[in-house]
């Protein structure tokens, strides 16, 4: 008979496990696409600040997050690739620092440049200013290139995107977007297997009390 409420422990053991595995959680960290976010972010677009296009100061704040560049000074213009109004770096080789009024489970960020393709590098940042994630890309011509990260321990805490190319070209960034943590909520089957787990546990303890009887 002990056998068989071993067996019996052993299914619900199994059982809770498979639940726990199905609930979902965080991602692992890695990168992530714009499809990947929630749909409930924030995100920063830069339009319709009406600034000059040159000698705009900085750090400045939007969305609760804080811009700075390596010279202290931004450019904001349409830069002739879209429709919209975006930010640019002051001088060749600059860069970007996103420092986050509050931590994010998730972050991404739009770049590229004026006139032609070229290379850039973006990194995550924890709370504590540990390199999370590093990336090295190249833009296409006219065009913007999204990069994203998901953090699977800790927060995400400030971005720098930096232009490492020699050109002739500013970087320019756009449609910041950045979310906190996300509480998961149990799909049905994972309830209905965490059911099923305390069943296999509650069978195994009825069985052990009949085996031993009324004292």
């Amino acid at each position: 008979m002990w056998i068989q409420n071993l067996r019996t422990s052993l299914v619900g053991v199994v059982l809770f496990g498979m639940a726990l595995v199905g609930m979902p959680g965080i991602a692992a960290a890695g990168q992530i696409g714009v499809g990947d976010f929630s749909g409930s972010e924030t995100v920063t677009t830069f339009d319709g600040l009406f600034l000059p296009v040159f000698g705009n100061p900085a750090p400045v704040e939007f969305d609760g997050n804080t811009y700075n560049t390596n010279d202290n000074v931004f450019r904001y213009s349409p830069f002739d690739v879209g429709p919209d109004e975006k930010i640019g770096t002051n001088t060749n080789f600059g860069f970007f620092d996103i420092e986050l009024g509050e931590g994010a489970q998730r972050a991404g960020i739009e770049v590229g440049f004026l006139f032609e393709e070229d290379a850039f590098s973006v990194e995550f940042f924890d709370l504590f200013d540990n390199s999370l994630f590093f990336i090295n890309e190249t833009s296409a011509p006219f065009g913007f290139t999204f990069i994203g990260f998901e953090a699977d321990a800790g927060l995400i805490g400030r971005v720098r995107v930096t232009d490492t190319s020699d050109n002739v070209s500013v970087i320019a960034i756009d449609n910041f977007r950045f979310e906190g943590p996300t509480t998961s909520v149990p799909e049905p089957a994972s309830f209905a297997l965490f059911g099923l787990g305390l069943l296999g546990f509650g069978a195994a303890k009825l069985r052990s009390r009949r085996k031993v009887g009324p004292v």
